[in-house]
């Protein structure tokens, strides 16, 4: 099945259509992926040099696959902790916006409610900016996967 649905308003007098194919759900176990746009959050070096500086005892080999390891999941713990989905942010965003909009088709515009619709069209366009980095990167991933299928 499919449906349509309209979204809100982003800088624009045009409303942005929303085509939905509703195709079967199957569920797949990813690879874990370093995303670049994770050492833009102030968090995430502190992380990292915090995880490789842990001691450990062994063969070279055996500390670097360990913090190799280790490294692989505290950066998957701090990406559902503290970075967040960005595909949420974006949502919550235009959300947020929406309401906004809302409130002043009803109710007519404000100082405070242009203000608060500003705000939240930053925050929105942010979470865009963030998403867009992600789907860059992906994109990017996609292509030397596929590149290195076709040279096989």
């Amino acid at each position: 099945s499919a449906s349509c649905s309209t979204l809100i308003r982003h800088k624009s007098d045009h409303y942005p259509i929303l085509l939905d194919f509703n195709f079967s759900n199957t569920t797949f176990v990813s690879q874990f992926k370093f995303l670049r746009m994770w050492t833009l959050h102030e968090s995430c070096k502190q992380l990292i040099s915090d995880t490789w500086n842990t001691p450990l005892v062994g063969c070279p080999m055996y500390i670097l696959t360990s913090k190799l390891k280790l490294l692989k999941d505290h950066l998957k713990t701090w990406n559902k902790q503290i970075f967040g989905n960005v595909h949420s942010f974006v949502k919550e965003a235009e959300e947020e916006l929406n309401i906004i909009q809302n409130q002043i088709h009803s109710n007519g515009i404000n100082d405070t409610l242009s203000d608060l619709e500003k705000k939240a069209q930053v925050h929105l366009e942010d979470a865009l900016n963030r998403q867009e980095w992600f789907w860059k990167e992906k994109a990017i991933v996609n292509w030397h996967v596929d590149d290195c299928r076709s040279h096989s």
